[in-house]
């Protein structure tokens, strides 16, 4: 029997208001990570990314909400926590580096004076005990003079040092879990290069597990042990990496790789998704992926595919493998 994963979401559902109704930007969303385990969770903007890492730590705007499943980290159902309990587990068990490293720093106090005060809000330590953590987080990332930096507001360092604040404060508190909104998206590509080689390292060295959230297929492919595929709030495809990019099962998934390819290899023939993705507040019946699949058929539009196993991985399409002529 294989161990107990160290987070395990198992049928999550999340709801938002909206003018006019309601959209489920997570519809019965399962998956795992292994402790020092890599996942990276794919998909175009507006898949549901953002909002089902939101959905994990129970981070949720005001209007919305949890409407089905459960969240458990090392066994305990973060869905049902006390305001107590999840403080707890935010910034400590879990630690979050956010999207945009120009904006997530309070703008009006230095770097140093922020990490510190992430360090109390979890321990009993004094300032001056918290201080000597924090220079040596700032350190550990790889930040030349770390004093400086404490020292510095965000706006005088660069996107790239603001990354590596932000990592070493969602480190310092030693959680067991890495939470990563698109790390690299505001960043240049030497630095996106520096910080994805950072989170390796500091995964590598700690056992870390980590969950990275992004829409750069090829970032998924340097970093991930495992990949899973979001489309319209779902799940419709999950695997080790190796397997994934060598032979997706998912129409939605072989486009992405595609379009991925095309864009970084100058003899690859540039291939993109034709469409864009569904308005949650009108999706199709069946698959919601249907209306843009060049492979779909009838009974796509009947039902909701269901997950089937295949090997090491999983997907949600009828398709058999000799209709999948991209595996060929």
């Amino acid at each position: 029997m294989s161990a107990a994963p160290l987070l395990e979401v198992s049928g999550l559902s999340t709801e938002i208001e909206v003018p006019g109704g309601s959209i489920r930007p997570v519809d019965d969303v399962s998956l795992r990570i292994d402790r020092g385990e890599t996942v990276c969770l794919v998909g175009e903007s507006g898949c549901g990314k953002t909002i089902l890492s939101r959905s994990l730590l129970m981070a949720l705007p005001e209007t919305a909400r949890i409407t089905g499943g459960a969240v458990r980290l090392e066994g305990d159902d973060i869905t049902t926590m006390s305001p107590g309990a999840l403080r707890a587990v935010r910034g400590a068990r879990v630690g979050v580096v956010p999207q945009d490293p120009m904006t997530a720093f309070d703008p009006l106090f230095r770097v140093g004076d922020q990490i510190v005060e992430a360090i109390r809000a979890h321990e009993d330590v004094s300032w001056e005990a918290a201080a000597e953590r924090m220079i040596a987080a700032l350190g550990d990332v790889g930040l030349p003079d770390p004093v400086r930096v404490a020292r510095a507001l965000p706006s005088q360092l660069s996107g790239g040092m603001n990354q590596r604040a932000l990592i070493a404060m969602a480190l310092a508190a030693d959680p067991v879990l890495l939470l990563a909104d698109e790390p690299t998206t505001a960043l240049d590509v030497t630095v996106q290069a520096q910080v994805l080689e950072l989170l390796a390292h500091v995964q590598s060295e700690r056992g870390l597990a980590v969950l990275l959230i992004t829409h750069d297929m090829g970032v998924a492919a340097m970093v991930a042990d495992r990949i899973v595929v979001m489309y319209a709030g779902r799940v419709v495809e999950e695997g080790p990496v190796d397997e994934v990019f060598s032979a997706p099962r998912h129409p939605y998934t072989a486009g992405l790789i595609a379009s991925a390819r095309a864009s970084l290899e100058l003899d690859h023939p540039y291939r993109w998704i034709a469409g864009a993705p569904p308005d949650l507040q009108a999706l199709p019946p069946g698959c919601p992926f249907a209306p843009r699949c060049e492979f779909a058929r009838e009974e796509c539009a009947a039902g909701m595919p269901a997950m089937v196993e295949h090997g090491r991985g999983r997907v949600a399409c009828v398709l058999d493998d000799e209709e999948r002529p991209w595996l060929a």
